[in-house]
């Protein structure tokens, strides 16, 4: 069966744990817009957390053709998706930096940058942040993983 985002976005029932409000939703461009490769459908969720809009989450999701492109377009977005940057081994590097995750849930291919994580599998990219330091990265990585499962068990 041909994946569909309405297969894998997370919806109110999902999050019920931190109270959500789906505050807006909008298409969006592939994370690497505006060098290839595009998505065939990009999607954003923003949510409040908690019943407020200063615990502000949002959840992309981007669908590609192909795994490749998938990968690609992660590796080239962690690049443009924060003006950010770090200083690793005296180098100036993407704020978003690889996930050593311990539980090996992710298979590999995922970044963070503080409380945020960005990750490929399959020929779908997903962006779980939130700004303003409210949500705790517990529960950005919570939620990242409750992606993954739907995503996975799909």
């Amino acid at each position: 069966m041909p994946i569909t985002l309405e297969s894998i976005r997370l919806t109110e029932s999902d999050l019920h744990d931190y109270r959500p409000y789906l505050s807006s939703v909008q298409q969006i461009y592939s994370p690497s817009s505006p060098k290839a490769p595009s998505c065939v459908i990009g999607w954003r969720d923003r949510w409040w957390l908690q019943g407020k809009p200063g615990q502000n989450l949002a959840i992309n999701y981007w669908l590609f053709e192909s795994e490749e492109d998938a990968r690609i377009a992660v590796e080239e977005g962690r690049t443009r998706l924060s003006s950010r940057s770090v200083i690793v081994n005296g180098k100036r590097e993407p704020i978003y930096q690889p996930y050593t995750d311990p539980t090996k849930i992710f298979n590999g291919l995922v970044w963070q940058a503080d409380n945020n994580f960005l990750f490929s599998i399959d020929d779908i990219a997903v962006l779980v942040t939130e700004s303003g330091k409210q949500v705790p990265v517990e529960t950005t990585l919570s939620i990242s993983k409750r992606v993954l499962e739907k995503i996975v068990s799909r």
